[in-house]
């Protein structure tokens, strides 16, 4: 994207050196065709110059939504590493029903573990969504 935003921005100059160069040459000469001319000069100048202002603009977006991006893939990861534990550990709880209080006891506060890490994860997910909707709705 910046490759391409490096090319607008090129372009954008060339339009402007050669609106210049055609207000010069219409000065020097007293053609009424130029106007014309120069008039379409004026319409390629506002295109261009309206292109690189989209292309700057979007080109910020990228950049202020690829930490985002990052941060999705970690937590992917992340929730990949913990789902493999979490199924683990239920195929360790589906075992015969406890006999013991204590026993009880852990499996009580692994599942209450396991319910606080999901609410937390819940919790960041909701404002990430919310982080990433108001960035693409305000344009920044």
């Amino acid at each position: 994207m910046k490759a391409l935003n490096e090319e607008i921005m090129t372009q954008k100059y060339r339009s402007r050196e050669l609106y210049s160069a055609a207000r010069r040459l219409s000065r020097d000469s007293s053609f009424s065709e130029d106007q014309a001319a120069i008039d379409e000069l004026e319409v390629l100048r506002q295109k261009t110059e309206d292109m690189a202002k989209s292309s700057a603009q979007q080109l910020s977006l990228l950049e202020q939504t690829q930490p985002l991006v990052e941060l999705f893939w970690q937590t992917r990861e992340n929730l990949l590493v913990f789902f493999d534990q979490f199924e683990k550990e239920i195929e360790v709880e589906s075992l015969p029903p406890a006999d013991d209080l204590g026993e009880v006891k852990l499996r009580q506060d692994t599942i209450q573990v396991h319910y606080s890490l999901l609410c937390s994860f819940q919790a960041s997910c909701y404002l990430l969504i919310a982080e990433v909707l108001s960035n693409l709705l305000t344009g920044g």
